[in-house]
């Protein structure tokens, strides 16, 4: 059994992290306080928050997966701390710096920073992987960006409204209950059956990855004819601004990413694949202007096919570059 006092010192630790943040407005204490009254309840999200803590507390076990290490030593940060610093911290200031850069209108600049914002794309993982991700390191960054995703979405529509004057919110239990639906719970059954039924895990594989990529194929089809007409209707400096802020995402994962290629790989697509389901929930939520809606459902059509030439790339010389 896990030590209580442990975790809560460790849940203390996020606590402080998110009470000690230095912003003038009243909606990051507001969010604050909401973590800390979750913190302290028997709520089952408290999980969540541990797996947080720990995944951003450095630990040195020999049984640790290969790059998941958040120091290399020497005050150095590891692949995983570098990793979540591009993905949650470094790509939303990207996106932020290229509007303004931009000069577009309100919405359209809300609409792409909104989508700049939530982390870890349902679809990123199985890009990773088939792009020669490295297979240890891709999994525990989407988990961890996955599970930190609930702290860092409030804190970061509670930034923006200080930013932009806003009233906007999501609070940590919404966004828990839509990352656990659409990706921890299917990744915790596979890995389930994995470990206690491996020959089972074996035979359905095969299947099961055919049917992924005709889902993924309905649904690229779905969103070119869905989604065409808002695209399209974006205009040209629109798109331009967010094919340049995906191919920015792309950079900053690679640069940020380390000196091995299947690592700056997972990083740089993690960094690129954003999660449109948060965007769009906080959207609706909040109630949205129809633009901003229409700026996110876009963003999501034209990083698609700016990604899509890099994960192609990267799956032709993947064989050189796997890890062994």
């Amino acid at each position: 059994m896990p030590d209580r006092t442990a975790q809560r010192i460790e849940f203390g630790r996020v606590g402080r992290c998110i009470v000690e943040a230095n912003f003038d407005g009243g909606d990051l204490r507001i969010a604050a306080n909401q973590l800390r009254i979750l913190l302290a309840s028997q709520h089952p999200l408290r999980a969540v928050f541990l797996l947080a803590a720990r995944t951003l507390t450095p630990r040195t076990s020999p049984s640790a997966l290969p790059g998941t290490s958040t120091n290399n030593g020497g005050g150095r940060p590891g692949p995983m701390l570098r990793g979540l610093f591009a993905v949650l911290v470094a790509v939303p200031a990207v996106a932020l710096a290229l509007t303004r850069l931009f000069d577009l209108p309100w919405f359209v600049e809300v609409g792409i920073v909104l989508m700049s914002i939530p982390p870890a794309a349902p679809v990123a993982l199985r890009r990773s992987l088939g792009a020669g991700g490295h297979p240890a390191f891709a999994p525990s960054l989407q988990i961890s960006v996955v599970v930190l995703a609930v702290v860092s979405m409030p804190l970061s529509i509670a930034a923006l409204n200080h930013l932009y004057g806003g009233h906007a919110s999501i609070s940590p239990q919404a966004v828990a209950g839509q990352v656990f639906v659409a990706q921890l719970m299917p990744l915790g059954l596979g890995m389930t059956l994995r470990q206690f039924r491996p020959a089972t895990a074996d035979a359905i594989d095969p299947k099961l990855r055919r049917i992924a990529s005709a889902l993924l194929l309905a649904t690229v089809a779905l969103l070119l004819v869905n989604l065409w007409v808002p695209t399209v209707g974006a205009g040209g400096r629109v798109l331009a601004a967010i094919a340049l802020t995906t191919v920015a995402a792309l950079a900053v994962g690679l640069l940020l990413g380390g000196p091995e290629p299947a690592m700056r790989t997972a990083v740089a697509i993690s960094s690129a694949a954003r999660n449109p389901g948060l965007a769009l929930l906080v959207a609706t939520q909040n109630h949205a202007p129809p633009a901003v809606v229409a700026t996110v459902l876009a963003y999501l059509m034209v990083s698609v096919f700016t990604i899509g030439p890099y994960v192609a790339w990267r799956r032709r010389i993947a064989p050189q570059t796997r890890p062994t």
